[in-house]
């Protein structure tokens, strides 16, 4: 009984900070070889593992797309077994492990409630680790700068892979845009106004594009739903926007022009990785053509997305690797049904917090969607941020709605006593 009470009072705020304080952190963990798992996620498996032990469990009724998600993202998995080779389903298969024991496991476990109790511990590791990866970041910065320095080797955090100097500013990680996506995080959460400046700042010097979009989005987007009456179209016209810009993707002809418009403005084939990222795209109408409708319908896995350009013989690697787009990982992951679910629970979760009033987080998650275009953003990690977040806004508009019944029925009844 005192295991259970100490449970309920410590343990669950203990971990759920330092969910906070270990997230976008892929370089601190326990690396052994070609094993490897971060410090975020084994606290994240932690926190469920105790909680089916010292808890007592029922799963939680999840009315949402988001279940579709998971489902489709274990059977993709399933299926693949049979198909991938057997690196290719290994890397699958730890994926979907991370996953559903991972923000999978915490989003069946706890409640609406419970995750909006949860929250302030979780936000508070947040807003530590944010600053100090703001103060990690402007010294590798410094060190780069002065004395050629790349400071996460010299100090031993990159045991599985080095970056080039050009990409060095990853704070405690190895890619840029996830960082950034902490540090946009912070613009929402921080009130203070240099700490915002501070942040822009250090995005500006981490040179990535798909940050820079990111960050005019954020500011353009909070702006307008600030100064707007209808938030609604705020969510139409963004949503447009983004089902726009993959469309257009999706023919060479309009790709070949966006391509070159691009290029004119910001050098963007210039470089490899935006050729690379470019090229995903222009190769999916040949994709779409050449592979079955099963790899369409459920994918090659949640960790395995790469295997579709691997299949087309577009890239030979050997090694498992997904897509750098958030779009093209689980189109390819966990097929159409499993994408469609996905996006629609954020473009849900983006109206439930414009209409709950929290309408700079409704343009963070617009903001997710329309970077994750261009990058990977949707991780373990940043998952985690929208489950947890979105549940308070969830509990926030189921009361709105309730009192909003309680009105109209108040209302019935003194029409009929009248």
């Amino acid at each position: 009984m005192n295991s259970r009470l100490s449970f309920k009072n410590s343990t669950p705020r203990t971990l759920f900070f330092l969910m906070g304080l270990f997230a976008c952190a892929s370089s601190l963990g326990i690396y052994i070889g070609d094993f490897g798992v971060t410090f975020f996620t084994i606290v994240q498996m932690l926190l469920v593992v105790v909680t089916v032990c010292f808890k007592n469990i029922k799963i939680k009724k999840r009315n949402t797309v988001l279940v579709g998600y998971f489902v489709f993202s274990f059977i993709s998995v399933l299926i693949n077994l049979f198909v991938l080779p057997s690196n290719w389903n290994r890397f699958n298969v730890t994926t979907l492990i991370a996953m559903l024991f991972g923000y999978g496991g915490m989003y069946f476990l706890f409640s609406d409630c419970e995750l909006s109790l949860y929250k302030k511990p979780f936000i508070k590791g947040l807003k530590i680790n944010i600053i100090v990866q703001l103060i990690w970041v402007f010294l590798q910065y410094a060190l780069l700068q002065t004395l050629d320095i790349h400071l996460n080797e010299f100090v031993g955090l990159y045991m599985v892979k080095t970056l080039p100097k050009a990409q060095a500013l990853s704070g405690f990680g190895w890619e840029r845009a996830e960082l950034a996506l902490l540090f946009l995080t912070g613009i929402v959460l921080f009130k203070s106004k240099i700490i915002k400046v501070i942040i822009c700042v250090a995005i500006v010097l981490m040179n990535s594009r798909t940050a820079l979009l990111m960050l005019a989005f954020l500011i353009g987007g909070s702006f307008v739903v600030s100064r707007i009456g209808f938030p609604e179209k705020v969510i139409l016209f963004a949503a447009a926007g983004v089902i726009t810009i993959v469309v257009c993707w999706l023919s060479d002809a309009i790709a070949d022009r966006v391509s070159a418009l691009v290029n004119g403005i910001i050098n963007f084939k210039n470089d490899g990785s935006g050729r690379t990222h470019l090229f995903y795209y222009i190769e999916l109408p040949n994709l779409l053509k050449s592979l079955g409708i099963i790899a369409i319908l459920f994918g090659f896995g949640v960790g395995a997305s790469g295997y579709a350009y691997n299949a087309y013989s577009i890239f030979n690697s050997p090694v498992p690797w997904t897509v750098e787009s958030t779009v093209l990982a689980n189109f390819w992951g966990v097929g159409i049904i499993g994408f469609i679910c996905l996006y629609v629970w954020l473009f849900l979760q983006a109206k439930v917090a414009f209409k709950c009033r929290n309408r700079i987080f409704g343009v963070y998650i617009l903001m997710i969607v329309l970077g994750g275009v261009l990058y990977t953003l949707l991780s373990n990690w940043s998952m985690t941020i929208l489950i947890i977040w979105t549940a308070e806004n969830r509990r926030m508009g189921q009361v709105a709605c309730v009192k909003k019944l309680q009105q109209q029925e108040n209302k019935q009844y003194v029409i009929t006593t009248r």
